[in-house]
């Protein structure tokens, strides 16, 4: 079974472009693009790096990345992000508080004074300033024990866990919401009103049909009927082709489960898997399908050059 990388390169020489014209237009260096083909992932920057280039990559050669993120996320799947650890700052160490008794520390300040000062001064101011120097230790002494007490911000810091954020979690959610979103978009373009164009066929040899392609996905498509080249580009959802007076004709499909086709009113069943590319054939003895992966194994035009 191939993987993302060798059917990505599948889909770019089949439409016939190189790795600079893609490293051109995607930014992207061809060293990162060469390892993407060859699966060669540790020379990849990353999960999230690699899913970008496999995105960017298969827009450029009109691929579906939807059924290869299965396969991205298993390749990183161990890759997780940890948040760096809060700074720990110690504690500060205070020395524990020795609170005196009220009696001792008012006989020190009362035997401060003077005995000749005692006698001049009221006893009643004495009291006073007694009564206020006990305060003002008692309320120091309180407001350091209730500081004491209370946990700082860094002790509060320093017990919190170690945070892990899985990348494949929130990569995956993320992929989750914007397939819906493309799942709606599809709806809403589906529901209104289909753009066909009608191609003109040159005439044939005889035995002609009439050939009706519709897309049901983004996809890369080239058409030539009766030996002329009509179309090379990408359809977009409810896009629809329309050919008459087919002999024989050649479609080479970039995403082969995003198209439907028709002879004369009568649909043809699937032409293939999502994602893969795949030729189809209409000839005289009715249409077949056939795999690309022996084609592209010569040359990038050798898929046009078998019709």
């Amino acid at each position: 079974m191939l993987h993302v990388g060798e059917r990505l390169k599948e889909g770019r020489l089949v439409r016939g472009v190189s790795l600079n014209e893609i490293a051109n237009k995607t930014r992207i260096s061809v060293r990162y693009l060469e390892a993407l083909e060859k699966g060669d992932w540790k020379q990849l920057p990353g999960a999230i790096f690699a899913r970008s280039f496999a995105r960017q990559y298969a827009d450029c050669v009109g691929l579906d990345i939807t059924p290869f993120e299965d396969e991205l996320r298993e390749r990183f799947a161990n890759e997780e992000v940890t948040l760096a650890a809060p700074f720990r700052q110690r504690p500060v160490e205070r020395a524990p508080i020795r609170m005196r008794p009220l009696a001792e520390v008012a006989s020190e300040l009362i035997g401060a004074f003077d005995e000749r000062i005692w006698q001049r001064m009221p006893k009643a101011v004495l009291s006073l300033g007694a009564v206020l120097a006990v305060c003002s230790v008692v309320y120091v002494g309180w407001e350091r024990v209730i500081l004491n007490g209370k946990p700082t911000t860094a002790s509060l810091i320093a017990g919190s866990p170690l945070t892990k954020l899985p990348v494949d979690k929130t990569l995956a959610a993320a992929s989750e919401a914007s397939r819906e979103r493309q799942a709606t978009s599809a709806a809403h373009t589906l529901s209104g009103q289909t753009s066909a164009i009608e191609l003109q066929v040159p005439p044939g040899d005889g035995n002609n049909k009439a050939v009706r392609i519709v897309a049901s996905q983004e996809t890369w498509v080239s058409i030539t009927a009766n030996g002329k080249p009509l179309f090379k580009g990408i359809l977009q959802p409810s896009d629809v082709r329309l050919m008459k007076g087919v002999s024989t004709a050649k479609m080479v499909i970039g995403n082969a489960g995003g198209v439907e086709v028709e002879t004369d009113g009568r649909p043809l069943g699937p032409i293939g898997p999502q994602g893969q590319v795949r030729v189809l054939l209409i000839t005289p003895n009715g249409p077949k399908v056939v795999r690309t992966q022996d084609l592209v194994k010569t040359e990038p035009g050798a898929a046009d050059s078998q019709t």
